[in-house]
């Protein structure tokens, strides 16, 4: 019965101790495929049906909804970008080829800000979509110098799940950005982002940025999605900043969010990869931050400048891969944070696969944090760096802000629809975003039951003791 026990007791270890591990093993990989083989061909001057490039949709110009009247015209509705998103839509999803230069100023967005102004989709919601720029193996970007233009004061607001590949994505205005409404969203391979003058090139705010939120609007959990998550995969292209919600250009509260962003393969960052907002939205939830490859000349921040507004809030960045030679620096929260510092923070570089010199990059550029893992066999102690991490450059003007939208016209009405129409949420974690709770029942858990099979064992023994 001893030895029984003892075996008991240590099988039940092992179990539940695999069931702490498998809880903290990163979210699995996003795939997303197309919601069905139609695809629509579009591009500026388009006079045909769209459905191939020698005839791109040629756009409704009175389209419903469309007021030229209008303090704020719904420029977007008049768009082959809109329509042939709608198109897509009516089909489950599919596939909007990029085929010829696609611009995108204040002539084609909804709004009255003078340096923001949205370009938004339909709301297509899980019915995905591709946006591309080759298909069946011709690249328009080659035969037809096919890529996106963004100028201010246009931002783009992708209102759908969505995948991006082998698209040129140029920017005209410094701080334009794409937003993705907390929907599923996969950058893959062959994405290239440029600035229209050569002469900004390496200066990060030319560059576009990304944020897995919305741009503005408030987020918050409702009866239809309790737990409001973000789900970003970003495999190419470079970037002014990423971040896991809002692109941050109003004040509004985002609130219960758990961000999941993962960074690889060619991606570069050359402003700031952050977990929260970009600016000025106040972030309350909980970050979940991966990086499996990629380069980083930024700031990494579990927390942006506006989070937490909660108080338990958990950081977690994972660093399997990536190159962190001129990474700035490596933080729980962002230098001059407004609010609470994350209740638990982790960084984990235990399982990264690349050189010493990017370990000792990471460890001196890091701040600090509740838990920092390294390689077995890495001391951190006696690592010296090979280089000076680099420095931001003082020479970057200051992000512009957004003006004020005076009348409120911005609030399109297909946003609006998102209270009715809610996004797919992938959440791998408990309500909390975190685990940490998870692992801490798991080993009170094995602590109780070591207990119980003891005090056994003890009973036993005094049973037999009496009847000696």
């Amino acid at each position: 019965m001893k030895n029984f026990a003892k075996l008991m007791l240590a099988a039940l270890c092992v179990i539940l101790i695999a069931s702490a591990l498998s809880a903290v093993s990163s979210a699995e990989e996003l795939e997303l495929t197309p919601g069905s083989d139609l695809a629509i061909f579009i591009a500026d001057g388009g006079t045909g049906t769209g459905y191939t490039a020698d005839s791109p949709l040629a756009p409704n110009e009175n389209p419903e909804g469309y007021d030229p009247t209008a303090n704020a015209p719904k420029n977007h509705l008049k768009t082959a970008f809109y329509q042939g998103i709608d198109m897509l839509k009516e089909a489950g999803g599919g596939t909007l080829v990029i085929c010829g230069p696609v611009y995108f100023g204040a002539d084609q967005s909804y709004g009255t800000g003078t340096s923001q102004r949205d370009v938004l989709t339909p709301w297509f919601s899980s019915k995905t979509i591709k946006i591309t720029s080759v298909y069946n193996g011709v690249d328009y970007r080659e035969t037809n110098g096919a890529k996106i233009t963004i100028e201010a004061p246009a931002q783009l607001s992708i209102q759908g799940k969505s995948i991006w590949e082998n698209v040129t994505i140029e920017t005209a205005s410094a701080d334009r950005s794409i937003s993705f409404n907390n929907f599923e969203t996969v950058i893959g391979e062959g994405v290239v982002c440029v600035p229209a003058d050569d002469a900004f090139e390496g200066v990060a705010q030319q560059y576009i940025s990304l944020a897995a939120g919305k741009r503005y609007s408030k987020t918050e959990p409702t009866e239809d999605v309790p737990n409001p998550s973000t789900h970003l995969v970003v495999k190419s292209g470079t970037y002014n900043k990423i971040c896991g919600s809002n692109w941050g250009a109003g004040s509004s509260e985002i609130t219960g969010v758990t961000t999941n962003l993962t960074i690889e393969g060619e991606t570069t960052v050359l402003g700031q990869l952050t977990g929260t907002a970009g600016s000025s939205n106040p972030f309350g939830g909980n970050v979940n931050i991966t990086i499996n490859g990629g380069t980083f000349e930024c700031d990494i921040d579990g927390g942006g400048t506006t989070a937490f507004t909660n108080d338990d809030a958990k950081v977690v960045i994972t660093v399997n891969g990536g190159n962190f030679e001129n990474v700035w620096s490596i933080n729980e929260m962002s230098m001059n944070y407004k609010g609470s510092p994350a209740a638990y923070s982790l960084l984990d570089v235990s399982g990264y696969q690349g050189d010493e010199a990017n370990l000792a990059a990471i460890n001196i550029a890091k701040s600090e944090f509740t838990e920092v893992k390294w390689p077995e066999g890495f001391d951190p102690e006696a690592a010296a760096p090979a280089t000076e991490p680099a420095t931001e450059p003082a020479t970057d003007a200051p992000e512009e802000t957004a003006s004020p939208e005076t009348d409120g016209s911005d609030k399109a009405e297909d946003t609006k629809a998102s209270e009715t129409d809610a996004p797919v949420v992938v959440d791998n974690k408990d309500e909390s975003g975190s685990n940490i709770g998870l692992i801490i029942g798991i080993i009170a858990g094995v602590v109780v039951i070591a207990g119980v099979v003891a005090g056994v064992i003890i009973a036993k023994k005094k049973k037999s003791a009496e009847t000696k």
